[in-house]
C-alpha cells in the first residue's frame, strides 16, 4: 500500500527549504564592499591615463561578465565607483565596454534591486546607476567641473591615443554607438537622472547636442510618453536637463552655443495646443 507524506511533513520541509534559502541569501548579500582603487597623487596627465587604462581593464571584466552577480556589482562599486567621475577613467573604460554592455549591466543592477531574494540594497543600486551614468556622460564628451582631474584631462586629451584615434574620435564613436543602440534609450533616463543627482558638477558636452543625439532622445521620449506618464521608467528629457547646468565660471562658448541652438530648435514631431503631457515632472517647479 502506498503511503503519501502528510501535509504537515511537506509543509515543514517547505519551511526548512525557505529558511535555508534566506540564510544563504543573507550570508552572500552582506559581504563587505572592497576598498576603492585610488590613483596616486600628483600624477602627470600621462601617468594618470596609464593608471586609468589599467583600472578600466579590471572594471570592464566585471561589466562584461556573462552572469553578473550581486557580488560583482558590489565589487564594481567598491573598487571603481570612486573613479567613475574621473574623465581619464571614464574615457578609458568606454574603449573596453560597449553601450550594450552598459545597458545589460544597468538592467542587472535594477533587477537585483527589485528582487526579493539575493537583492541589492536600493541605496547601493542607485549609487551604481549614478556611477555608470557618469561614465556615459563623460565618455560622450561631457565634463565634471567638480573633479580635480578635469582640467588636466581637458588640456591633454588631444594628445592621448585611443583605439579610435584621438579622444575626439572616441567620443564620436561612443555617441554613434549609443544612437544606434535602441535598448539604450530606455535606460539613459535613469542613468542621466542618477548621475545628475550624484554629481552636481557633471554636465553634458557640446558634441552631445551638435551631433543630434539630444534631438533623437526628445523624439524617443515623445513616442514613449504614454508609458512614462504611467510611472514606468525615468524621463530622459528631465535627466538630460539636470546635466545642462554648467557653472558660469567654467562656461565653454561652444557648449553655450550648442545648448542654446538645441533649446530653440524644432522638435522632431508635431505639437498642437491640444497636446497635454499628463506625467508629473520629477523636479518640483512649484517652489515648495
Amino acid at each position: 500500500m502506498l503511503r503519501f507524506p502528510s501535509f504537515a511533513l511537506v509543509f515543514r520541509c517547505f519551511l526548512f527549504g525557505l529558511v535555508s534559502l534566506l540564510v544563504v541569501t543573507a550570508c552572500t548579500s552582506d559581504s563587505p564592499i572592497p576598498d576603492p582603487i585610488v590613483f596616486s597623487e600628483k600624477l602627470s596627465a600621462g601617468q594618470e591615463w596609464g593608471q586609468a587604462v589599467k583600472a578600466s581593464k579590471q572594471a570592464a571584466e566585471l561589466i562584461t561578465k556573462k552572469n553578473v552577480s550581486v557580488e560583482d556589482i558590489k565589487r564594481f562599486h567598491g573598487l571603481f565607483g570612486g573613479l567613475c567621475e574621473n574623465p581619464f577613467f571614464a574615457t578609458a573604460l568606454s574603449e573596453k565596454v560597449s553601450p550594450e554592455d552598459l545597458v545589460r549591466f544597468t538592467e542587472r543592477v535594477d533587477s537585483y534591486k527589485s528582487s526579493w531574494f539575493g537583492g541589492l540594497d536600493s541605496q547601493i543600486a542607485d549609487q551604481v546607476i549614478g556611477e555608470l551614468g557618469s561614465v556615459v556622460v563623460l565618455s560622450i564628451g561631457g565634463s565634471n567641473t567638480s573633479n580635480d582631474s578635469q582640467k588636466s584631462f581637458d588640456s591633454t586629451k588631444n594628445k592621448l591615443n585611443t583605439s579610435k584615434g584621438g579622444v575626439a574620435d572616441l567620443i564620436d564613436s561612443n555617441l554613434s554607438g549609443w544612437r544606434e543602440t535602441s535598448s539604450g534609450y530606455r535606460v539613459l533616463g535613469e542613468l542621466f537622472t542618477r548621475a545628475g543627482e550624484q554629481y552636481p558638477g557633471l554636465v553634458l558636452g557640446e558634441r552631445f547636442f551638435s551631433s543630434g543625439f539630444a534631438v533623437d532622445l526628445i523624439g524617443w521620449d515623445f513616442e514613449h510618453r504614454d508609458r512614462l506618464s504611467s510611472g514606468f521608467g525615468f524621463d530622459v528629457v528631465e535627466g538630460m536637463l539636470s546635466l545642462m547646468d554648467q557653472p558660469t565660471s567654467d562656461l565653454d562658448q561652444r557648449f553655450y552655443d550648442a545648448t542654446q541652438g538645441f533649446l530653440v530648435s524644432d522638435t522632431p514631431f508635431e505639437v498642437s495646443a491640444s497636446d497635454v503631457r499628463k506625467r508629473k515632472p520629477v523636479v518640483d517647479v512649484s517652489g515648495r
